[in-house]
């Protein structure tokens, strides 16, 4: 269950979030973004607290496959992004800490990325951690004729476990195409580099979705 408070006051907007798994977690979230139009330029300024209290014990309580022994942690995570728009050009430059409060597992979201701020698209994962990590971000597209998008994201980690540092990053090429109000396709590809001994990651995925 979840409680929520949203609201607008030109320029700003926010949300306060409060939700809670039962026997599991619960969450506490806050939004705030700030945004401006200067001429044909768009520029918003976002920025996003987070912190996460656990209920259960051990990671057996909600993720199968990790040891019983693993004992769950309390996490907090802080977020910003600046984006623009101007003349069909679209780019972000963002910062994501995420922190736990032990040597345990913890989590920010219960179900994909919910709406945190986030780059890349395998990564970067808010549902199951187990590390302190610093995480910036870069993306970047273009638009032709309000139909086809090219873009793509860049995400660098630097990830620290029980005084252990790992590099990674993440890079995704993109395209969208919105064929009609009702019908759209998508593409990307992901490439992930890791710098320890955890394999590198491919992920090529296209998607069509018609909208009745």
């Amino acid at each position: 269950y979840g409680v929520a408070a949203i609201g607008s006051y030109d320029p700003v907007s926010f949300q306060l979030w409060y939700g809670a798994l039962d026997s599991v977690a619960q969450l506490y979230a806050a939004d705030v973004t700030l945004g401006a139009s200067l001429g044909d330029v768009d520029l918003s300024l976002q920025a996003q607290a987070a912190g996460s209290s656990m209920w259960a014990d051990n990671a057996d309580a909600f993720v199968a496959g990790w040891p019983k022994s693993l004992a769950l942690d309390d996490a907090t995570f802080l977020a910003a992004k600046l984006s623009a728009k101007a003349f069909g050009f679209d780019g972000s430059v963002g910062y994501v800490n995420l922190n736990t409060q032990g040597d345990g597992i913890s989590l920010i979201s219960f179900e994909d990325q919910g709406g945190f701020i986030t780059a890349g698209e395998d990564l970067l994962d808010y549902t199951i951690f187990n590390y302190d990590a610093n995480i910036y971000f870069v993306t970047a597209g273009y638009t032709f004729a309000d139909k086809v998008r090219v873009g793509a994201d860049y995400v660098g980690a630097r990830a620290e476990q029980r005084g252990n540092y790992a590099d990674a990053y993440e890079a995704v090429a993109r395209v969208d195409y919105k064929y009609s109000k009702k019908l759209n396709f998508k593409a990307w590809y992901s490439y992930i580099d890791r710098d320890n001994t955890l394999k590198d990651d491919k992920h090529l995925r296209f998607e069509a979705r018609y909208n009745f």
